[in-house]
């Protein structure tokens, strides 16, 4: 949503300016006044359709009850949780779990994009005592703008982010930026960074959380 100042319209507002008062250039700053509340009211409709993180975990709950997954959030991390997640004959694995979110930017391609930073990539990767990896998986759950919830498996993300593409800021630190394209007919992300966009595309599942059962299934 923008405001239309063309060359006609620019005409037009001439004739709102009070003469030797107001130049053109005051009145379209009058129109921005009042028409920057009415875009800031739509920006925060298209946030109402993200899902929360507590609905996400619930449907998880719900959904995989025979798993009886059961959810923390890491301390002091807002948006990395750890699943527990209970298998056959007693077994219990602990997952990692990253559940970002996105507005939808509403241009020719209506994409998203999130960072995940090198700290989140570190927690995902760490090891226990021994040396083993702590997580058996890691999955990425990303809340989109429309309501969409894009599945990833992030063991397999990180084969995309290489330090070549890993870009770097003073709030962040070290970052991959992902730009989602979740309505395409064969969903995909892909990394870019200033200068540069990765060549490999990493296909997602959109609205699909079949992955979650290739995970469960997976041997480890």
């Amino acid at each position: 949503m923008g405001i239309d100042i063309s060359d006609r319209n620019y005409k037009r507002l001439q004739g709102l300016a009070k003469p030797l008062s107001d130049t053109v250039d005051d009145v379209i700053g009058k129109v921005l006044d009042v028409a920057e509340p009415i875009l800031k009211k739509e920006e925060a409709k298209m946030a109402d359709n993200r899902k929360s993180i507590r609905e996400v975990l619930t449907a998880l709950e719900d959904k995989y009850h025979d798993y009886s997954f059961e959810s923390r959030r890491i301390a002091g991390k807002r948006v990395l949780f750890e699943l527990d997640v209970f298998q056959e004959k007693g077994k219990q694995d602990t997952w990692f779990l990253w559940t970002p979110e996105s507005r939808i930017y509403e241009r020719k391609d209506d994409y998203a994009w999130v960072d995940f930073n090198q700290k989140q990539k570190d927690e995902a990767d760490e090891k226990d005592k021994a040396g083993k990896d702590k997580y058996c998986q890691a999955l990425g759950i990303l809340r989109l703008g429309d309501g969409s919830l894009v599945y990833l498996d992030l063991k397999d993300l990180e084969r995309y982010c290489t330090v070549g593409m890993r870009d770097s800021n003073k709030h962040e630190g070290d970052y991959w930026r992902m730009y989602i394209y979740h309505k395409e007919a064969s969903p995909y992300l892909k990394i870019s960074k200033p200068g540069k966009e990765s060549e490999k595309y990493m296909s997602i599942y959109v609205d699909d959380d079949s992955i979650i059962l290739k995970l469960l299934s997976a041997k480890h």
